[in-house]
């Protein structure tokens, strides 16, 4: 009695944490759409900003002109008065003369206010022409693709002489992780220059007072033309054996990267980078069921400052790499789905500052810290998840040819209750880790270290501790990375480079800083890093097998009854605590229970099979004649003509394979 009584209770509770929940993700909801609602009126308040500003531009053009208009009027007026009276004094001549150099200079200034306004316009037109050769390259490569398998279907399929070169594993040579690749154009434009009149400027710089650190890239003719084929989405094509999948295109300092191809990085002068626009992948002959993928990986780290106010940024990130490594997104254990809903094309793996705190949902408390990795879903199969590290540090693997093991960390910051030996003892983490993973794996390190080897003024503690660091365990900064502010404080007095990738061995080829972009909420900038590597996929089906469908008019109820209420006490026998943590645990296993008993009363059918006729290679060759002569009847035009020789050659052929088993023993 005393049982049934505490198990209504327990129902009663479990509806009252399940009601309490639902309001507690209704909160969070409205909560979520505040946010957005104050985000979209942010920025609404700043066009309006922007439109006040062009509307105060074009009074001052008006002032302008209205201006030039009156010494146009007065210079005339004075010409007119100097024609009549050619005894004038030279003080009149003077005063013309000043009056025509005063009009020329308000005449000149205008005209460079009209040379800004064009080139303003010019920049906007060459970024809306890159997303339309963008827009037009990922139309016309579809097409294309559909009108080449129309044309494969209707005549080349039968073809006898393209049918003896047929290649069954023809498809395998495509590597299904393409996707489509964007281009560079965040931030780009183009200016010409006239010392050389056949070349192009590519400036990336954000603004005239912004330092460029890629510099400026100059192409010839021939380049432009390779821009143009390249820019945007190119979907992968078959090559032929003899031809290589290597180009070199320059791209800006920021851009859309994806999963892409071995290509040659050739350094630019002058710290300029190149970058891969296009994207084609070198696919060895598969063997053994294994494909072997030559490829370039795009890792970003970002110190986002807060997930949901700066989500709008990290949309435009996503697009850039293939593996995002995050740092303070500031989310709660309870709220880790945000991400994987918002990054649907990414796998998300997160770690929140209350892993490991039991909190009442209902106090909301600020969320602070936290990192978490997100990969691509293309190379989810290839990963996986390291147990180690605290709240600060995650880790996965890359189960590539030469495993890679990637870690993101977020060090402890100065000030507060955070003192030098919170800053070690993550650091004593990642040593750990090293000495546990770097036998079997390449290892790479990326997020915000707090710490910098570039300081400008003295050096603090924590830099000289993290140099150690990096000496002890054999780690150093790539070779590519140039010394360039990544936070910048919110008071415009400090800024320093403290987020870093760091490796155990020369696998980075290229390091990028981003430089800074308006739509960043963030005190940081990203930084970037491209290396090779080598992946190796089985040809395994990835489908989910479908769950069975239990017919419960073929299955003795009265037998599942007794079944299932035996196996319930069982599992109600064990003394197991029932707590917030572990309640889902255990509504899992009630489910799973109920699952498994009727599964297990349904009457077993063996399947019959019928045997099918065995295919010889003689029938294969009697069906390819019959569809043969069957396409060059149909391109004859008239399917009413009975008469015709490929009509009558297609039904001899179609004899044959009813009386072939007879006569050839098939």
């Amino acid at each position: 009695m005393g049982s049934n009584i505490l198990k209504e209770e327990i129902i009663s509770l479990k509806l009252e944490i399940t009601h309490k929940d639902k309001g507690i993700k209704q909160k969070d909801s409205q909560i979520y759409k505040l946010q957005t609602e104050v985000s979209t009126q942010k920025k609404e308040l700043a066009a309006s900003r922007a439109y006040a500003i062009k509307l105060e531009n074009d009074i001052r053009d008006l002032e302008h002109s209205l201006l030039i208009q009156k010494q146009k009027q007065s210079s005339s007026v004075n010409a007119d008065f100097n024609r009549q009276s050619p005894f004038s004094d030279n003080s009149n001549k003077s005063e013309s003369e000043n009056l025509k150099s005063w009009f020329l200079e308000q005449r000149m200034r205008q005209m460079e206010l009209e040379i800004c306004k064009q080139d303003n316009k010019i920049s906007n037109l060459s970024d809306k022409l890159l997303d339309l050769r963008f827009d037009n390259n990922n139309q016309s490569t579809r097409s294309r693709q559909r009108q080449n398998r129309g044309r494969q279907n209707n005549a080349n399929k039968y073809s006898r002489n393209e049918r003896s070169q047929f290649d069954r594993h023809s498809e395998n040579k495509h590597c299904k992780f393409q996707n489509d690749f964007a281009d560079f154009s965040g931030g780009m434009s183009f200016r010409h220059d006239e010392s050389q009149p056949n070349s192009l400027h590519i400036d990336t710089s954000g603004s005239e007072n912004e330092t460029n650190s890629v510099g400026e890239i100059k192409m010839s003719n021939t380049s432009k033309e390779k821009i143009s084929r390249e820019i945007g989405a190119n979907i992968y094509t078959p090559k032929k054996a003899n031809e290589t999948s290597t180009a070199e295109v320059p791209t800006s300092s920021t851009g859309k990267v994806g999963l892409h191809t071995e290509r040659q990085f050739n350094d630019a002068h002058n710290g300029s980078i190149h970058k891969n626009v296009g994207k084609d992948i070198h696919v060895q002959e598969p063997h053994d069921n294994e494909i072997s993928i030559d490829s370039v990986l795009n890792i970003l780290s970002f110190n986002i400052e807060g997930f949901l106010s700066n989500n709008m940024y990290l949309s435009m990130l996503e697009k850039r790499a293939d593996i995002i490594m995050l740092q303070e997104h500031w989310l709660h254990n309870r709220e880790k789905q945000v991400l994987e809903e918002f990054l649907t094309d990414f796998l998300c793996l997160v770690k929140c500052f209350d892993d490991d705190k039991t909190n009442d949902p209902t106090e909301r408390r600020r969320g602070h810290a936290g990192v978490a990795i997100c990969v691509n879903k293309k190379l989810q199969n290839l990963v996986e998840l390291l147990p180690d590290g605290c709240n600060r540090v995650i880790a996965i693997r890359l189960n590539i040819k030469q495993p890679l093991v990637l870690i993101c960390v977020y060090m402890p910051t100065r000030g507060g209750n955070i003192t030098i030996e919170d800053f070690k003892t993550v650091l004593d983490e990642l040593s750990e880790m090293i000495e546990k993973y770097l036998p079997t794996s390449d290892i790479i390190i990326g997020g915000d270290m707090n710490a910098s080897l570039h300081r400008n003024e003295r050096k603090i503690p924590r830099d000289i501790v993290f140099d150690e660091f990096l000496k002890s365990n054999g780690l150093s900064i790539p070779s590519t990375c140039k010394k360039q502010s990544t936070f910048f404080h919110f008071n415009n007095r400090d800024e320093s480079q403290i987020d870093y990738f760091v490796e155990t061995s020369a696998m980075v080829k290229k390091y990028l800083s981003f430089n800074r972009e308006f739509q960043n909420l963030s005190t940081h900038d990203p930084i970037m890093i491209s290396i090779n590597c080598c992946i190796e996929r089985m040809d395994i089906s990835t489908s989910d097998p479908r769950p069975l469908r239990i017919k419960w008019d073929k299955i003795d109820k009265q037998k599942y009854e007794n079944l299932l209420q035996e196996r319930l006490t069982e599992f109600s026998d064990v003394a197991v605590v029932e707590t917030a943590e572990n309640i889902e645990n255990i509504l899992t296993k009630f489910s799973d229970i109920i699952v498994t008993t009727a599964e297990s009363l349904c009457p077993k059918r063996k399947k019959k099979f019928k045997r099918k006729r065995d295919w010889t290679p003689e029938m294969t060759e009697i069906v390819k004649e019959g569809k043969f002569y069957y396409w060059k009847w149909k391109n004859e035009g008239n399917k009413d003509n009975k008469s015709s020789i490929n009509y009558i050659r297609m039904k001899v052929q179609k004899k044959k394979t009813s009386f072939c088993p007879k006569t050839i023993g098939c």
